[in-house]
């Protein structure tokens, strides 16, 4: 519920502040930059080569800076896993680019459910690295609904967020005691993180990786520093906010006073000032230069530093490297009450540091630092007289920084301890030992704790019944399907997002209706099986119907199907002929006839069909023998006005990140889940049971491996369809071997025309295809037209099958369930 007002609010902040956004994007680059990744393009990263991946966010150019010996450490010890670094901000994205090479560094996705669904979709991170305290609700809860580790390395609350976290802990709570790993700074992190609601279990005292930076190597604007500055001493000011080069400039006379041979290198801290802190270092009347002017210049034009020469530091990821060069460093920031910078940065190098009394951000190292003389304080009006007499005392500026070095080296070893915590979570994230789990138990007579049974679908070759040709069967699975394809980001029906909250009250006026039972719900006979899903068209919900109708009828006992029948013109309850026709009964109803063998009985009312079939049975029993009677409920998960006595809920991972509608498909939240018996996910995505577990689920999974059998064709096709997931069959039919030279997608239960085939047969002469290819149930939607194809480009078929694995478990419990009466659900 968190979460639904927190998106809510969001999304109301982005409807308001859209003009706002707009020219904010149209005016400033750093807005612009990113833009689409930002709101879920996902751009491919090179050199994974699908190895799995770690997926380390670090906000901007400080956070780079600590994590990069991290993630050095991480690629020595996982050869085998891909590290990719995210980042917020233009310059962090910039420096991490330079550290860690573009093809594995990305921009983090804003926290809107669509963008980090559809990163979490095509990263598929095995791990979750956050740097710092980068808690982003959405983020941690796509991570935590899908069995991610998350870890927070460097983690802190500063004496300005302290407040505010301690007010909001109630919110943050649910999302943060879920954190698989906390390494806090220090004692007093660890403190504030566990106030807040990080389990104290997972909390734990690391220390400060930015103890553990150190220089990736001599800057180019070292160098040059180095071989311009003659016989000058450099004043290296650094990260710089407004106001505090002002207060620089007023104080350089007094250090040029106290040592003529100075100069001063300026790096503000925020690109987009660069040029705002140009116009005032000219204004000041000193002779200055841009660290950029010199690599635009011939080898040799640059000329040498002058006596109280400025140089703009306006570069990213120098400044770390520059400080080496500094005969005292001033770290900005810290002037103005904006928290402070890191001191460390300076400090690794023996190079004296000074700070101003704004420290807050960065408390512990500073106070450490303090603590052992090795950092001074230049309060308010002091700066220039503190920079001064280090500059005049070179033994106390030496001490000064000497002590500093120690201190910092004292404090190494964060990183060894984060990286050797995410060597655990990468093996406990890992996948499970075959053998293991093989053995893992599989009763599912309880219908609780975490067992499982595989459903899958058997490789075979079968005949076509229509053409005669052999057909070869290709697992879903093993193509590269749509449920498996990376998410596609932004949907123009996301900005329909604000209306959700108006189909959630509908759907809570329902679920009043039935519990008031203001709406009455109804029982049969004999006991009910529903099948059904989540979200808005298919699922696989018709093929698993067919393969439960044989399974039951193998068992003796006589099955029917109760179905609505979409689409059918008729409006009547009434008994699906086999021979008929989809306008009359529709098509899924009249597939599941032909193909189950069973009666199937379609009515608005799925009540009314089932009264129909059970006056169908109790004019049977007469002549027939007595068979224990079930009725399958296709479509039935949201059809609650039929009481059933099993609820099998079919859950893919798009229905799982789905979004309500009308901005998504999912019909209902995903507490609905609670309703069902079982709930049955598709094979391949082993990670998604691991999700439902973590998300609350603890009823039993079975794992449902659908399969495509193809027509052998001899050349290439035209492949076509009308159902919900187009791109599920057209994978199939490629992994089956069949070569597609052409595709076309109807939207779902399409009722073909005359005009459409002549389409579709042109098309195909097109493209040079030798025969075209479609759904069993698009072929039954075709009626008589389906032999209408020329003899030199016949129309084949391709099924859709779903057939339980381990079935005599599966059906056992469904038979104990059904036999044993099963208690009504929940309504």
């Amino acid at each position: 519920m968190i979460l639904f007002f927190y998106n809510l609010a969001l999304l109301l902040a982005l409807v308001v502040g859209t003009p706002w956004w707009l020219w904010r994007v149209a005016t400033t680059r750093k807005y612009r930059e990113g833009l689409a990744e930002r709101l879920g393009r996902v751009r491919q990263l090179a050199g994974r080569g699908g190895r799995p991946l770690i997926w380390v966010h670090a906000v901007s150019v400080g956070e780079v800076l600590a994590v990069t010996r991290l993630v050095k450490e991480l690629d020595e010890a996982l050869p085998g896993i891909f590290v990719a670094i995210s980042t917020t901000t233009r310059t962090g994205q910039a420096l991490a680019r330079e550290r860690f090479g573009e093809g594995r560094v990305f921009y983090c996705p804003l926290d809107l459910p669509w963008a980090v669904r559809a990163h979490l979709n095509a990263r598929q991170p095995r791990l979750l690295v956050l740097a710092e305290t980068e808690f982003w609700p959405n983020l941690l809860s796509g991570c935590f609904r899908r069995g991610i580790p998350v870890a927070v390395v460097n983690a802190r609350v500063s004496d300005r967020s302290w407040p505010r976290y301690r007010r909001l802990r109630g919110l943050w709570r649910p999302f943060l005691q879920r954190l698989s790993s906390v390494l806090a700074q220090s004692e007093t992190d660890a403190e504030r993180l566990v106030a807040i609601g990080c389990a104290a279990e997972r909390v734990s005292v690391a220390g400060n990786l930015k103890f553990d930076v150190r220089a990736t190597g001599e800057a180019e604007a070292v160098r040059l520093l180095k071989a311009l500055r003659g016989g000058l001493r450099l004043v290296v000011a650094g990260s710089t906010l407004e106001g505090e080069e002002a207060a620089l400039l007023e104080a350089w006379p007094r250090l040029l006073q106290a040592d003529p041979r100075l100069a001063l290198v300026l790096a503000p801290r925020h690109p987009e000032r660069f040029a705002a802190v140009a116009d005032l270092v000219e204004a000041s009347g000193y002779p200055w230069n841009r660290r950029t002017h010199w690599q635009h210049q011939p080898a040799g034009a640059v000329k040498l530093l002058k006596p109280g020469q400025i140089v703009l530091l306006d570069s990213i990821g120098e400044l770390a490297s520059v400080y080496s060069a500094a005969a005292v460093a001033f770290v900005g920031g810290s002037l103005v009450p904006a928290g402070g910078h890191n001191p460390l940065e300076p400090a690794q190098f023996g190079v004296p540091t000074v700070m101003g009394p704004h420290y807050a951000n960065f408390r512990a190292i500073a106070e450490d630092l303090r603590a052992h003389e090795g950092l001074r304080i230049a309060e308010s009006g002091r700066l220039a007289e503190v920079l001064t007499s280090l500059l005049l005392d070179g033994t106390a500026a030496a001490v000064l920084g000497q002590r500093g070095r120690q201190a910092f080296e004292r404090q190494a070893g964060a990183t060894a301890r984060c990286v050797t915590a995410i060597l655990e979570l990468v093996g406990n994230a890992g996948p499970k030992d075959e053998a293991a789990s093989s053995s893992a138990p599989k009763s599912l007579a309880t219908g609780q704790g975490t067992n499982s049974v595989g459903v899958g679908l058997e490789v075979s070759h079968v005949s076509d019944a229509i053409h005669g040709a052999p057909r070869v069967e290709a697992g879903l699975d093993q193509a590269k399907s749509v449920d498996q394809l990376p998410g596609t980001g932004f949907s123009a029906r996301r900005l329909l997002t604000p209306l959700i909250p108006a189909y959630r009250l509908g759907l809570w006026m329902s679920e009043r209706r039935l519990g008031s039972r203001a709406e009455p719900v109804r029982r049969l006979r004999y006991p009910v099986v529903s099948i059904g899903n989540l979200s808005t068209g298919g699922a696989g919900k018709t093929p698993l119907a067919i393969a439960l109708a044989r399974a039951l009828t193998e068992r003796g006992f006589r099955v029917d199907v109760l179905s609505r029948g979409y689409g059918r013109k008729s409006e009547f309850a009434l008994r699906v002929d086999a021979e008929g026709t989809a306008e009359e009964f529709g098509d899924e109803p009249l597939l599941i006839a032909r193909e189950a063998g069973v009666p199937v009985y379609v009515a608005a009312q799925r009540f009314d069909a089932g009264r129909l079939a059970e006056a169908d049975v109790a004019a049977a029993l007469a002549d027939e023998e007595v068979k224990p009677v079930v009725h399958l409920l296709d479509d039935g998960f949201q059809h609650r006005q039929l009481a059933r006595d099993v609820d099998i809920l079919l859950l893919d991972r798009r229905d799982w990140e789905d979004a309500l509608l009308p901005a998504g498909n999912r019909r209902e939240p995903l507490n609905a889940i609670h309703r069902a018996s079982v709930v049955a996910i598709p094979a391949y995505d082993t990670a998604l049971e691991n999700e439902l577990r973590a998300w609350g689920w603890t009823g039993p999974v079975w794992r449902v491996r659908r399969s495509v059998e193809t027509p052998a064709v001899a050349g290439p096709v035209l492949a076509f369809c009308g159902i919900a997931r187009p791109e599920q069959f057209f994978a199939g039919l490629e992994a089956g071997g069949l070569q597609i030279a052409g595709r076309k997608a109807f939207p779902d239960h399409a009722a073909y025309k005359a005009s459409d085939l002549e389409r579709l047969i042109a098309e195909a002469r097109s493209v040079g295809a030798v025969a075209l290819v479609t759904t069993e149930k698009d072929r039954v939607r075709m009626g008589a037209m389906a032999s209408c194809f020329p003899e030199d480009l016949p129309l084949k078929t391709a099924r859709l099958q779903s057939r339980i694995e381990n079935q005599q478990e599966a059906i056992d419990w469904l038979v104990g369930r059904v036999q044993a009466g099963a208690a009504d659900p929940p309504l």
